[in-house]
């Protein structure tokens, strides 16, 4: 097997928009004003004891049965935590102390699975009932000396066919985290806006936040996207390849911050990287070769 490859200059560059669960507001914000095209969800976000911890409400158009049954199990994370453009490749590992789920993270080009930095998340659902599930996933550690990782989500039933979904998530920063952070909001990152309406032009089009808030707004639309593409695409045919055109559909509704790939890269790429996730898996699995 060949070394990993040092981390690169597009990596540090990339390195914000690559850690998904993980990211970090630095200011709290009200609700984003919608726009006409879809309704936002609800984002708040602070610094507390030296960590990041952003929290998004949101409801999605699917009954409370279905939401549960695929947050609850691990295995089905990987199906849409791959959506991400930044997200190479997710397994499940078993463990004597529960399941893990491995995110690999790197830039949306030029880096494959093997090359990714991999964040092994724990995997645990305390809460599994008719009325509520909470899932908490956690990791001692992830790239650039960054730690104490919490992803954690709830879902309730709000009506017969709507779930309040609640997703919290949480990080502590390294030296090495800032920085890159900054090379990337000054280099590639910068002109990206997040959702949240801060103020008027001069002709009375709205601007929206960017830098840090800007990122992690747009990686938890992409989250909550992913998970509905997931459930569009449960009962379909060739549900893979669905699943990726469905979230690329919907991310394209909010192109102005979330479009980074024209739909037959992205399509390329993600069904070159499912492959590799699942020969991953197999192997994880203790599958022959």
């Amino acid at each position: 097997m060949a070394p990993r490859r040092p981390l690169s200059d597009d990596f540090s560059h990339g390195l914000a928009a690559a850690v998904v669960l993980a990211l970090a507001l630095v200011a709290g914000h009200a609700a984003a004003e919608p726009p006409a095209s879809a309704p936002l969800p609800e984002i708040d976000s602070g610094e507390r004891d030296g960590r990041f911890v952003g929290e998004i409400r949101a409801r999605i158009d699917y009954p409370f049965a279905e939401v549960a049954q695929a947050l609850a199990a691990s295995r089905e994370w990987c199906a849409f935590a791959i959506l991400h453009p930044n997200v190479k490749g997710c397994i499940c590992e078993r463990a004597a102390d529960g399941d893990r789920v491995v995110l690999f993270a790197g830039p949306k080009r030029g880096s494959t699975l093997e090359d990714a930095y991999p964040i092994r998340y724990t995997f645990s659902a305390p809460v599994v009932t008719q009325e509520r599930v909470d899932i908490r996933l956690n990791a001692a550690a992830g790239p650039m000396k960054t730690r104490d990782y919490e992803f954690a989500i709830t879902a309730e039933p709000a009506g017969e066919r709507t779930t309040r979904v609640v997703v919290r998530y949480a990080y502590r920063p390294s030296l090495e985290s800032k920085l890159a952070t900054a090379g990337y909001l000054a280099t590639v990152g910068a002109g990206k806006t997040g959702f949240t309406i801060v103020g008027k032009d001069g002709e009375g089009r709205p601007v929206y936040v960017g830098g840090i808030r800007g990122i992690v707004e747009r990686n938890a639309m992409r989250q909550l996207l992913a998970i509905e593409a997931y459930l569009d695409t449960r009962a379909v045919a060739q549900r893979d390849r669905a699943r990726f055109e469905r979230f690329h559909d919907l991310t394209e509704r909010h192109a102005e911050q979330l479009h980074e790939l024209e739909r037959n890269e992205y399509l390329a790429l993600k069904t070159a990287e499912l492959e590799r996730q699942v020969e991953r898996q197999r192997r994880a699995d203790g599958a022959p070769r």
